[in-house]
């Protein structure tokens, strides 16, 4: 349903297919300059929008490195970054073939998809087995105040899971939605049970160098779902309280703030 709501209401984002530097007017010259085509009003023209290119594009440089600039002094590296993206990173074309194990080229998408199944499956294989679990031990009921103060700290900016739901969308559902996570929350918390789509996960492959043909080649991302992050930041939450309380004040090496507490009282 939010989804649909969001692919409804939100505008979709515009490519922009001219360089980001070009102004109206240079566009402008630039059909002037078709009228007069083997001319010497065409060269005149030629001259003046190549100098109009060559300012624009100077001007518009200048100002990202001013706004890069800023961007470092307020401490805003995320923003800083796309920013520099936006007129250093060029598109490339990456090639979809890899190797299988005996380092023959795959061609068939069939059988690229299976050797990527492969190799996650023995990326994310634990040989170590599960220990039974003796009893069910329920633990007290998730709360409300605990929704939005893991809601709260959540990065934003990242991207979506399968489900299309990003942090940002779920903040926007203010109070209602701090009603509808909790008790969603609750109920796979207490019935230890996780839907199937929220525990899948889409993995984006990024290579780690140019031609990269091996899986190893790859840096493989995991997209998780944001509401099974949501849930799985409360249970973090619970256990580090819980944890902070067990360990000895001796414990310096690994706590927060610990070090700086032991030498201001040294």
């Amino acid at each position: 349903m939010e989804t649909e709501t969001n692919e409804s209401m939100l505008p979709k984002a515009k490519r922009e297919t001219k360089q980001a530097w070009m102004k109206e007017e240079i566009l402008e010259l630039m059909k002037e300059r078709k009228k007069y085509k083997g001319t010497e009003k065409y060269k005149e023209l030629d001259r003046q929008v190549r100098k109009e290119c060559i300012e624009a594009k100077e001007d518009w440089l200048n100002y990202n490195c001013y706004l890069i600039e800023e961007l470092s002094k307020d401490n805003n590296p995320r923003q800083m970054y796309k920013e520099i993206k936006t007129f250093t990173s060029k598109k490339k074309k990456l090639g979809g073939n890899i190797k299988n194990e005996k380092g023959e080229i795959l061609m068939e998408i069939e059988q690229i998809i299976k050797r990527w199944s492969e190799y996650v499956e023995q990326l994310f294989d634990d040989h170590r087995g599960e220990n039974p679990i003796q009893s069910f031990l329920q633990g007290p009921c998730i709360l409300a105040s605990e929704v939005a103060e893991a809601l709260k700290h959540m990065k934003s900016g990242k991207a979506c899971g399968i489900d299309g739901i990003n942090t940002e969308m779920l903040r926007a559902l203010g109070d209602f939605g701090i009603e509808v996570l909790t008790n969603l929350c609750h109920c796979m918390y207490s019935t230890a049970y996780i839907p199937e789509n929220l525990k899948t996960s889409v993995f984006i492959l990024l290579p780690k160098k140019p031609k990269a043909k091996d899986c190893s080649d790859y840096r493989t991302i995991s997209l998780m779902c944001h509401i099974l992050k949501l849930l799985l930041s409360i249970i973090m939450r619970r256990m580090s309280q819980k944890i902070e309380r067990e360990i000895s004040d001796r414990q310096t090496g690994f706590r927060k703030n610990s070090i700086l507490e032991r030498l201001y009282s040294a």
